[in-house]
């Protein structure tokens, strides 16, 4: 059948014949040329029906074979006519019916494009492609060999196989007796790991793709007496084949080395480099699926590289190419050494890798730490007197009014809470020190310390000379650490919200309700005084329209009233101060639970958060920290001075993480 005389070579003058055939598990097809019955045959095909086709009926098999044989003889006699010869007389007049089903009329229009006419050929003289659509094969129990079936039977069983071994020798090194299979993507693109090597040795990469297997499928390469069998898991070389994927491609490996007679298998632990599926799973996926097959299947995981002699140099080399390289990423100690362990060993590897990646100095300006510093919260003077303390900010841009006003400078008594609300055209330090003068000193009189921020406007010589001029003792917060002032911080958002309520769409009336909301806020019982910043500097509760129901109360003399008016204030005021003080160690109470203590010492190396954002930059691909610098000093237990090129800078110690070199 394979060779002279029957077998002949095709004479492109001639008509081609295609003689099919179909079983209750396989299709075969002859490609031929001769008179009918005196044929002599050019080529062969068969294969064996997938679980769906099984389910075909009989002209729906007979159908699929001629498709499958027209399509695999397609070189042969596309653009010529020719004839097909089946056993099954409906196929003879199929294709002349109008309304066929939907999967028949997909496969005549598949026939379209050829030339062809239907012959039929009782089935008792069709013996020679009869023949092919009924070798014996190997067929998996279909119940018992699903992957849900297997997922159930594990869930209460062990497993056990010991035709399924595993050893630490070269795959490519086993005997030649043994087989090998490996897993592939449809596409055959074999540019990485395994894959990649088993194209180096045995190539013929167009002879695996011209066999036209799908997913799930096996292709097949003759080497020598050897069979490379390719298991397709998956349709593109960067897909992950799910476990699913991996089940019925191996089901359908064992169909087929049943069917080849092969007895030795070496594999690599197949789903497991690239793929990233969990070996685990996969050995036990082989021990149920090769149970009783008599098949002795030898798992190959070469050993790692041991080095255990490389020098220092050989080891930096490793690291480097790891870890600092395009294409190690500045991988974490975790995913780093998992890499590195796959190639290398050597002694005290691990404790290298982490503190080779614990000193890079890009991966520590680079990357979010989980767990920034996080100083305990300090506990700040609390004022006896009115305006004793009082704390200034800048709150804007804010769209430009109809009255040209563009910023808020705001104020707040420490003890009181008293708190004004200033509309200014601009943030100059001219303007600032000017409305500071005139709508605060001279209406609350002179504090004796204002804590600011550190912009340019209260930091400037001009205000600096205001405050001296005045004997205000100037104090500044710590730079991008709000929380230094956090009353006045917080009154802000009360005000914004205020603000919402009642401005117009186009937001240029917000200064006419400044007046309105500062009355609010100072006539409101504050949470941590528990009074109104009002009754705290006035002595009474300020005169609301609702309050307005009763006449005025009688006072006999303004002896009388002045000395009512000093004991009320003094005892409003102390207990202030009492409810303001518990209200801080409650804060600090509840702050510190989340507190990450972090110590800083003279001459200690550190970064510092990156708080600038340059024009046209991205502040998502902006270096998170900033330095390294060193603390030339330890000013309290929550600030350091370092040194920031020729400046020396005053930081919260939250700004602060170490640096490792």
């Amino acid at each position: 059948l394979i060779s002279a005389p029957i077998l002949q070579y095709p004479d492109y003058s001639k008509p081609f014949i295609i003689t099919t055939d179909a079983s209750q598990f396989a299709i075969g097809g002859i490609l031929s040329q001769g008179d009918i019955g005196k044929d002599l045959p050019i080529a062969y095909t068969s294969r064996t029906l997938n679980q769906a086709e099984l389910n075909y009926s009989v002209t729906e098999k007979e159908l699929l074979g001629i498709v499958h044989a027209v399509k695999q003889f397609r070189p042969y006699v596309y653009g010529t006519k020719f004839k097909i010869v089946t056993d099954h007389r409906p196929l003879t007049w199929l294709f002349s019916v109008k309304d066929p089903g939907s999967r028949l009329m997909r496969w005549k229009l598949k026939l379209a494009e050829y030339d062809y006419e239907i012959i039929y050929k009782a089935g008792r003289v069709n013996t020679n492609a009869d023949a092919l659509s009924r070798i014996p094969v190997f067929v998996l129990n279909s119940d018992e060999y699903t992957y849900s079936k297997f997922t159930d039977f594990i869930k209460t069983n062990l497993v056990i196989n010991n035709n399924v071994q595993e050893c630490n020798d070269d795959l490519f090194n086993v005997a030649n007796n043994y087989s090998l299979a490996h897993c592939v993507s449809q596409d055959f693109v074999m540019n990485q790991g395994i894959a990649l090597e088993f194209k180096q040795k045995f190539g013929k990469v167009d002879e695996l793709k011209n066999q036209q297997k799908s997913i799930h499928e096996v292709a097949i390469l003759d080497v020598g007496d050897r069979k490379i069998y390719y298991l397709i898991t998956k349709l593109n070389y960067f897909d992950k084949p799910s476990y699913e994927d991996l089940w019925n491609t191996i089901v359908n490996l064992r169909v087929q080395l049943e069917k080849d007679n092969i007895r030795k298998l070496a594999i690599p632990r197949i789903g497991c480099g690239l793929d990233r599926l969990e070996w685990e799973k996969v050995r036990i996926m082989l021990r149920y699926i090769f149970k009783s097959s008599g098949i002795d299947i030898l798992v190959c995981n070469k050993k790692a590289e041991t080095l255990t002699e490389i020098d220092d140099e050989q080891k930096r080399t490793i690291l480097e190419e790891y870890h600092d390289k395009i294409l190690g990423g500045h991988a974490g100690y975790n995913r780093m050494y998992n890499r590195v362990k796959k190639k290398y060993k050597w002694p005290h590897m691990k404790s290298d890798i982490k503190d080779y990646v614990k000193k890079c100095v890009l991966c520590q300006r680079n990357k979010t730490s989980s767990l920034k510093t996080k100083m305990p919260l300090e506990i700040t003077n609390t004022s006896k007197t009115v305006f004793e303390k009082c704390a200034m900010d800048i709150v804007g841009p804010l769209p430009l009014t109809q009255n040209g006003n563009r910023y808020l400078l705001t104020f707040q008594d420490d003890l009181t809470k008293f708190s004004e609300a200033i509309p200014i055209p601009n943030q100059e330090a001219k303007t600032v020190a000017s409305k500071f003068v005139t709508d605060i000193i001279c209406r609350h009189g002179i504090p004796k310390v204002l804590l600011t921020d550190q912009g340019s406007n209260f930091i400037s010589e001009l205000f600096k000379n205001v405050c001296t001029l005045f004997k205000i003792k100037k104090i500044q917060c710590s730079a991008f650490h709000p929380e230094s002032n956090g009353a006045l911080e917080r009154s802000h958002k009360t005000l914004i919200e205020y603000l919402r309520n009642y401005i117009r769409e186009d937001q240029t009336d917000w200064d006419e309700y400044i007046p309105f909301a500062m009355f609010t806020f100072n006539t409101t019982v504050h949470t941590s005084t528990k009074f109104t910043p009002f009754e705290l500097v006035y002595g009474h509760p300020a005169e609301l329209p609702s309050s307005i129901t009763g006449p005025p109360e009688f006072r006999y003399t303004y002896d009388d009233f002045v000395q009512d008016l000093k004991n009320t204030l003094r005892y409003t005021r102390e207990l202030a101060r009492r409810n303001l003080i518990d209200t801080k160690s409650k804060s600090k109470e509840y702050y510190d639970r989340k507190s990450n203590v972090q110590s800083f010492h003279v001459g200690d190396t550190v970064l510092i958060i990156n708080e600038t954002i340059k024009r046209e930059r991205s502040r998502k691909l902006r270096s998170q920290w900033l330095g390294p610098y060193k603390v030339i000093s330890v000013d309290s237990p929550v600030n350091c001075t370092i040194k920031m090129g020729r400046r020396l800078v005053r930081v919260h110690n939250n700004r602060l993480k170490h640096f490792y070199d």
